[in-house]
């Protein structure tokens, strides 16, 4: 498994970018290209309205800003980042860009700019609902800055889907210098009673 092309998802929030030290992380370890993608969305109800084109070019040009100011924060890490911004319902066009460009990995936050008390946002729910590549999902508690991977967990349940994430794990720790755990739980056998017949045994 490798990650040659990376899609970040970028809505514009602070909860939004708490993906990036991970997805930075990995693309350092793989030498991944990484697209930065905003997508504007239009409000609930003009989605069946005539658009208004100078509402649009503003929205863009105040997207463009805010990906080239997170094209500057990088830029010192060396990394191959690019931008793209986009137009229409977020999940449906992260999955159509992912596809397009041809992306190993799509990273996105737990929590987007609707933070709500939910596990997961309506957009990472659709995304995991229905992934267009590997999805890599960031708590939006995680801290927004940049630092080394030290721990890395891969869980195992015996099958052959769960053993194809090692590859990358372990290249991911050596680059990192991170402990590596693979886990696998064992269930509890639970031993049964012996004993008179009650009434709904019967």
């Amino acid at each position: 498994m490798s990650f040659e092309r990376i899609l970040v998802c970028l809505d514009g929030s602070d909860f939004s970018e708490r993906v990036l030290p991970t997805t930075i992380a990995i693309a350092r370890a793989f030498g991944s290209k990484v697209t930065l993608l905003h997508v504007v969305e239009p409000p609930f109800a003009s989605y069946h309205q005539p658009v208004d084109a100078l509402a649009v070019e503003l929205n863009r040009a105040e997207s463009q800003r805010y990906l080239d100011r997170i094209l500057a924060a990088l830029e010192p890490d060396g990394l191959k980042v690019d931008s793209r911004i986009l137009h229409g319902a977020a999940a449906d066009q992260v999955r159509w860009h992912a596809q397009q460009q041809g992306s190993d990995l799509v990273s996105v936050s737990t929590h987007g700019e609707k933070n709500t008390a939910w596990d997961l946002s309506s957009t990472a729910q659709k995304l995991v609902s229905d992934p267009p590549s590997s999805l890599l999902i960031v708590p939006s508690r995680t801290p927004a800055e940049n630092k080394r991977l030290r721990r890395i967990m891969v869980p195992l349940d015996a099958s052959r889907r769960a053993e194809s994430a090692v590859p990358a794990a372990m290249r991911l720790a050596r680059h990192n210098e991170a402990e590596l755990l693979l886990v696998h739980l064992v269930a509890t056998p639970e031993i049964s009673t012996s004993g008179p017949l009650t009434p709904s045994d019967q």
